[in-house]
């Protein structure tokens, strides 16, 4: 999902992270998460958010071991804490000239960035992982839980997270999302 980091948005936020000083750890063990420590690449943290947390019985059609992309999740075990994961990417010499690449195209509208550049717009995944529902913002320190969920109430669970954020901005419109999902001929494989 893709939002505005308005002060409604802002103001939750600073609202939210005194509420999860109170509240003990959540999250699944399973579910992977990492933390944002490169500018403007809260896009590059979000599809790795959403591709960490897909489901094991597919993980390895959709990202080969040998690839660039396994062998970085490999790397990066469920054992090592959001910063630990960080700091590998952070390393990956090959993820960073492709994430170079990519925003320095001329067909892109945005530039690398460093974290203390004014972005009007943040990306977060929103992932099912062990029956729960959790938002996954590299910005954050630990997985948001929003309550449970199934594998076949998913997108109808996530869609209610993404109104939660529209409600706080009911005058705004720059919210999208995009939904990483099997092709139809490979449901229930």
């Amino acid at each position: 999902m893709l939002y505005p980091l308005t002060k409604a948005q802002l103001k939750y936020q600073k609202e939210e992270v005194e509420e999860l000083k109170n509240i003990e750890e959540v999250a699944s063990s399973s579910v992977w998460h990492m933390k944002q420590r490169i500018g403007n690449a809260c896009g590059t943290i979000g599809v790795l958010h959403a591709l960490g947390n897909i489901p094991e019985s597919i993980h390895q059609a959709a990202i080969p071991s040998d690839t660039w992309l396994g062998k970085f999740y490999a790397s990066c075990s469920e054992e090592l804490d959001p910063v630990a994961k960080a700091e590998k990417l952070e390393s990956n010499r090959e993820i960073e000239s492709m994430h170079d690449a990519a925003t320095a195209d001329s067909f892109n509208q945005t530039s690398r960035g460093s974290l203390e550049d004014n972005v009007e717009t943040h990306f977060v995944a929103i992932v099912h992982v062990d029956g729960g529902l959790y938002e996954l913002d590299g910005r954050k320190g630990r997985p948001i839980k929003h309550g449970d969920s199934t594998a076949e109430c998913f997108l109808r669970d996530a869609c209610k997270v993404v109104e939660k954020f529209m409600k706080r901005d009911p005058d705004e419109i720059r919210f999208t999302i995009m939904a990483l999902c099997p092709a139809e001929n490979q449901i229930g494989n």
